[in-house]
């Protein structure tokens, strides 16, 4: 259980990084699609928010990624480091996300760093004992 809370914090945190320092990011598109749900109407986005709801959403979805691959990690490492799987993981989540709530105008270099600093990160935490 602490291996999930700080892979889940600190991927959060580096994603929080992402939507903060592109100078250039439009989240425009995502605030109109909460904005305009029936459930969700009443409510009116501040940038903060919705920047939580993505990080939030690429967090899920990149630890669920992992955890949906788990079993085929063993095969893969064979030919494979294990950085390029939890880079490669972190590259599916975060492209997957961007695209369907159409988040644009982020920093490609941070999404770099993004990505290596998250598989490290990783690959730190998988020495921790679940």
């Amino acid at each position: 259980m602490l291996k999930f809370i700080i892979r889940f914090f600190v991927i959060l945190i580096f994603n929080y990084l992402i939507l903060i320092f592109s100078e250039n990011i439009d989240v425009g598109q995502v605030k109109y699609d909460l904005e305009a749900s029936i459930l969700l109407r009443p409510y009116r986005y501040n940038l903060n928010v919705i920047y939580l709801i993505i990080c939030i959403t690429i967090t899920i979805a990149t630890l669920s990624v992992i955890r949906f691959f788990k079993p085929f990690m063993e095969i893969y490492l064979i030919y494979y480091m294990k950085i390029n799987f939890y880079f490669f993981s972190s590259l599916i989540s975060i492209s997957t996300i961007y695209l369907i709530l159409r988040v644009y105008g982020y920093s490609r270099i941070l999404i770099l760093g993004y990505l290596l600093l998250t598989s490290l990160t990783l690959i730190v935490t998988d020495k921790i004992k679940s």
